[in-house]
Order: C-alpha cells, then sequence, then structure tokens
C-alpha cells in the first residue's frame, strides 16, 4: 500500500500541472483575443486608401506638340570708333624764314567689341603741305592724305604727319584741317562706325613788324553749348606817325561774332566768318582795346576751338602794315549735381530665406506617424496583460504549494493514543 506522502506528491504534481495548463490556456485565450481586437483595425490601417472617385474626362483632340524652339542667335557685333587730331603749334622760327617741319598726330581708337578696319583721310589748310607720314599700333599711311588701320577691341593707333607751312600762309589765317574716319567690323562691312575731327595750324603773334602791335585773349565758354564768350584785342600804335586802325575777326567753324565794340566807327561782314572794324586814326603810342561777343552754337563740336584776329596800320601816304594773332576758344562745361532717386523709396534687403512650407491638411507644426510606429505601440499595449496572467499563476501556485506543505506535515505527526 503507498505511503501517504507519495500519495500527496502525486497529488500536488497532478495540481501543479492542471494549474500551469490552465494558465497557459487562459493566456492563450486573452492573446487571441487581442490579435482579434488589434487585428482587423491594423489591417484597415495599413491596406492602401482607395482614391476618391474622379469623373473619366472627356475625349479631346489631341493638342499638337510644342518643339523646343532653337535658341537665339547671338547679338551683333557693335562699331566704334573715336578720331582725335591735336593742333599743330608753329613756332617763332617761322618768322625768320625756317623751313622746318612740325608734327601733326592723329589718334584713332577702336571703341566697339569685334576687331575693325578703319579707313580715314585729312585735310590740310591752304599753305600746309604734306612731307612724309607714318603710323603705328595698326596704322599707316595709305598715300596722299589717306591712311587706315586694323584695331582690336579697345586698341588705339596713331597716324604721324610731317608738314611745313609756306611763308605767306599766315596771311590765310586760322589755319584749319579736319580728319574723318570709319570703321567696318571685320568679316561684317555692313556694321560701321564713323567719327571725325578738326585741328588748326597756330601761329606765333606777327610778323614782327614796326610801328603796329596787336593781341588776342583766349576766350572761355562756361556751361553748355550755345553760350557766349568775349575776345579781347588789342591793336597799338607802335610807329611815329599816326595811322587809320582795322581790326578784322575771323571766326572757327560754329561761332559768330555776336557784337562788336562801340569803338568801332564802321562795321562791315566780310564773310560768314569774318567781321571788320574799322576805329580810326590812332595816335603814335595809342591803343584801341576792343571786345566782341561771341556766340558758339549748340553743335559744335568738342575740344578748343582756334580763330584769328587781323591788324592793320595805315600811316598817311605810306603803306599798310598787317600783323595777326591766334586765339583759342576753351569750354569749361558746369557739371551737372547727381540727381537724387526720384522713387525716394528706401530699399528693402531680403533675407533670402524660403518660406516655410505646409502640406494639405497639416500645420507648420504637425507630422504624419508611419505605420511602423503605430504596429511597435500596438505590440507594447498588449505586454501589461501578458505580464499580469503570469504573475496571477505564480501567485496561485504558491498558495497550492503551502496549503499542500500544510496538510502533509499534519498527516505525518503520530496518532494521539
Amino acid at each position: 500500500m503507498p505511503s501517504p506522502i507519495r500519495a500527496w506528491r502525486r497529488a500536488l504534481g497532478a495540481a501543479l500541472g492542471a494549474l500551469a495548463l490552465g494558465g497557459a490556456l487562459s493566456l492563450a485565450v486573452t492573446l487571441g483575443d487581442a490579435a482579434s481586437a488589434t487585428g482587423p483595425q491594423d489591417a484597415r490601417l495599413n491596406a492602401p486608401q482607395e482614391p476618391p472617385f474622379e469623373p473619366e474626362p472627356e475625349p479631346s483632340e489631341p493638342e499638337p506638340s510644342e518643339t523646343t524652339p532653337p535658341p537665339p542667335p547671338p547679338p551683333d557685333p557693335v562699331a566704334g570708333l573715336v578720331v582725335g587730331a591735336a593742333d599743330v603749334s608753329v613756332g617763332n622760327g617761322y618768322w625768320l624764314g625756317a623751313r622746318e617741319r612740325y608734327g601733326l598726330l592723329i589718334a584713332l581708337t577702336n571703341a566697339g567689341d569685334a576687331p575693325a578696319t578703319v579707313s580715314g583721310a585729312y585735310t590740310l589748310p591752304a599753305g600746309v603741305r604734306k612731307v612724309a607720314a607714318s603710323g603705328s599700333g595698326g596704322c599707316d599711311d595709305a598715300g596722299g592724305w589717306l591712311f587706315g588701320c586694323t584695331l582690336a577691341p579697345g586698341a588705339s593707333g596713331k597716324v604721324a604727319v610731317q608738314v611745313t607751312v609756306d611763308a605767306d600762309a599766315w596771311r590765310r589765317a586760322p589755319l584749319a584741317g579736319s580728319v574723318a574716319a570709319t570703321a567696318a567690323v571685320i568679316g561684317r562691312s555692313d556694321i560701321t562706325a564713323g567719327d571725325q575731327d578738326q585741328f588748326a595750324v597756330t601761329l606765333p603773334p606777327g610778323p614782327p613788324t614796326p610801328g603796329i602791335a596787336l593781341s588776342a585773349s583766349d576766350p572761355t565758354v562756361s556751361g553748355t553749348r550755345g553760350e557766349g564768350a568775349e575776345l579781347s584785342v588789342v591793336l597799338r600804335n607802335t610807329g611815329a606817325a599816326p595811322a587809320t586802325g582795322v581790326v578784322e575777326v575771323v571766326t572757327p567753324t560754329g561761332v559768330q561774332v555776336a557784337a562788336v565794340p562801340t569803338r568801332c566807327v564802321n562795321h562791315v561782314k566780310v564773310s560768314a566768318n569774318r567781321e571788320r572794324c574799322e576805329i580810326g586814326q590812332l595816335e603814335p603810342g595809342a591803343e584801341a582795346a576792343l571786345g566782341f561777343g561771341l556766340s558758339v552754337r549748340g553743335d559744335t563740336r568738342d575740344g578748343p576751338l582756334t580763330g584769328a584776329v587781323h591788324g592793320s596800320l595805315t600811316p598817311p601816304g605810306q603803306d599798310t602794315v598787317s600783323v595777326q594773332a591766334s586765339y583759342r576758344i576753351v569750354f569749361n562745361p558746369v557739371a551737372a549735381s547727381a540727381s537724387p532717386d526720384p522713387s525716394g523709396e528706401p530699399e528693402v534687403a531680403s533675407t533670402g530665406l524660403p518660406a516655410a512650407r505646409e502640406g494639405p491638411g497639416l500645420g507648420p507644426q504637425q507630422r504624419p506617424v508611419s505605420n511602423l510606429a503605430d504596429g511597435v505601440s500596438r505590440q507594447l499595449s498588449v505586454l501589461p496583460i501578458v505580464a499580469a496572467m503570469v504573475g496571477l499563476v505564480a501567485v496561485l501556485g504558491v498558495l497550492v504549494v503551502l496549503s499542500l506543505r500544510r496538510r502533509m506535515q499534519d498527516d505525518i505527526k503520530p496518532p494521539v493514543m
């Protein structure tokens, strides 16, 4: 017959096995319920949403395919030319009969944005003769009064002309010449630009003649074109006899005598650019100071303009003595003041930062949550249920073991006799 202790052990093992089996079944049922509760929701969340119903567009005629337009052709080159000619200054040796050479310098600058060929010519005043010519910087003499150049953009070339002045050329003063040239873009002869300039051959006052002296000031035009200036002329009788004086003013192109002095007893307009003032008799040692008002046309070229004054004295019964003096009209334009911004509005600086973008239905602080994070959160929500079931099974097992141990101890005690 088995002992009571062994029977209790068997009973205890059977109870523990049944308890463990019941706990496992309960846990499986709980997990199954949780899965059934969350599974369809997860499936609904993870399932792709059907797009909203949109009616099919009505068939329309196919639009003609647009072809990419060809790139625009490059812009045409720009031709530009600047011509400059320096005045020729004749020294005092001219009055001594010296056959000197004087230099006329012509400068040409390609002001365009493409290489160009330049062709030009110059004219010399009467009594001035060409002796030789040479070029530099891409320019060269082309014979006669012609020259030619090949210039890169922004490059400058020069033509130097050696001239002589005839002994009687002073009677035709002022001695003025001109230069004109045309630049053509290489490979595009239809794109051209031209420019021109004038120059003067200036003589010293003279010739030295006993009994007469003449001087002329250099008038200055202040401001813009169209304004006037005053030319001051002084004729002096340095001889021993009284003489009748005459002054003739020759103006350059674009300049006219606008007013004659009251000292003129008779006034004659000899030609378009020549005014004659008869001043009457001048005693020995006397002088006549005359002021002529000059008017400058608005389209007159830039740079100094050269004119001449001729004076003469005729003593009674003697030959007329004549001299000349050159003058230059200098321009002194007034600089225009800088004009303020007509709008008067201050500039607004831009930060250059892009604006915050918001998706549809989202504020600037909202962000969508991924499906992976939803699945993890649902798995974590099942863990507390599993932990509670395990803890309950453990507590029940401990209570059953304590109860069985107490009964076993009561059975082992000897019966009371």
